[in-house]
């Protein structure tokens, strides 16, 4: 009995050191490294400062944009608005020329008058109407473009020598006719010499009013053309 127990003991024994055990331990969890849980963290603060980077930038930009655009606004206000002071000081000048041009068709009769009113309507002031338009145009600024053509001066004063020269020889006439008168008040003259050099000196005083009308009609228009066509008011074709 105690030899079979021992039998069986040994061959237990046997067995167990002809088997191989395997020993296994339990794996230890490693602890997870720190840039596996930053990571998130990491990207979502950049995805932020991106998101907020490109806010500001689009803000900068509309923010310049806005200030250009302002600007660009304001400088062409200014533009326009220095046009259109050249055009109001132009214009005033315009006016002031014109109106002095005007003075003289006052007095240019435009009806057939006797000698002695004409004489009184036009020797007494024709010549300070011309020189009123030669000062207007002497201190016309705004208008020197215009005056800057040579063809423009050359018509304009023209115009001036003519009227000046034919009030001088109004006045030269009726220096004639007060001479005449004398002499046959004097009895130096007949009656009939008085009225003949009265008669030449009408007739000749006449033809100059008309021929100096006649140019001052066509200076007056040609002025006015000219000042519509610089103020823009008429299209010419």
């Amino acid at each position: 009995m105690v030899l079979h127990v021992a039998s069986i003991v040994a061959l237990f024994v046997d067995t167990v050191a002809a088997t191989p055990v395997e020993i296994r331990c339990a794996q230890q969890p490693t602890p997870e490294s720190w840039v596996k849980w930053l990571l998130p963290t990491i990207i979502q603060t950049l995805v932020s400062l991106a998101s907020i980077g490109a806010g500001v930038g689009i803000a900068v930009w509309s923010f310049r944009r806005n200030r250009q655009s302002e600007h660009e606004q304001w400088l062409r206000n200014q533009n326009a608005g220095h046009e259109q002071w050249v055009r109001d000081q132009k214009k005033a000048e315009w006016k002031e020329l014109l109106a002095k041009a005007a003075e003289i068709e006052r007095v240019l009769p435009s009806v057939p008058l006797p000698l002695k009113d004409r004489l009184s309507k036009v020797a007494n002031r024709l010549k300070p109407a011309v020189n009123r338009l030669s000062v207007a145009r002497a201190s016309s600024v705004f208008l020197q473009d215009f005056f800057e053509s040579e063809a423009n001066v050359n018509r304009f004063t023209s115009f001036i020598k003519d009227a000046d020269a034919a009030d001088t020889y109004i006045w030269a006439f009726t220096e004639v006719l007060r001479g005449s008168a004398e002499m046959f008040v004097n009895k130096t003259i007949s009656q009939d010499k008085a009225e003949r050099d009265l008669d030449e000196g009408d007739r000749k005083i006449k033809l100059e009013i008309e021929r100096i009308s006649a140019a001052y009609f066509n200076f007056i228009e040609w002025l006015r053309c000219e000042a519509a066509k610089d103020l823009r008011t008429v299209k010419f074709r």
